[in-house]
């Protein structure tokens, strides 16, 4: 949800709020498109691994649990992902 990406955002900088926009975003020559499917140049690729250790209030009966993963970015960094493998 928005309040939880906001939270994060705070959370990040030690909880003062203020975040510096990244270096390609503040260069006159450059532009920047965040609807474009291409790679933003100076930024390095991170790739993000999680793995779910625990979880609550699983279901009794045979329907299969899963897992909702949501990242929110750039056009080209948004995906959602569920995962069926629980057990």
């Amino acid at each position: 949800t928005p309040m939880q990406i906001n939270l994060g955002m705070f959370e990040y900088n030690k909880r003062c709020g203020y975040l510096q926009k990244p270096a390609p975003y503040c260069l006159r020559s450059g532009t920047f498109d965040p609807h474009a499917h291409v790679s933003v140049e100076n930024v390095v690729v991170e790739q993000l691994e999680i793995k779910l250790i625990s979880g609550q209030f699983l279901t009794q009966d045979r329907e299969p649990a899963y897992v909702d993963v949501e990242m929110y970015g750039i056009y080209a960094d948004t995906t959602k992902r569920r995962e069926y493998r629980i057990k």
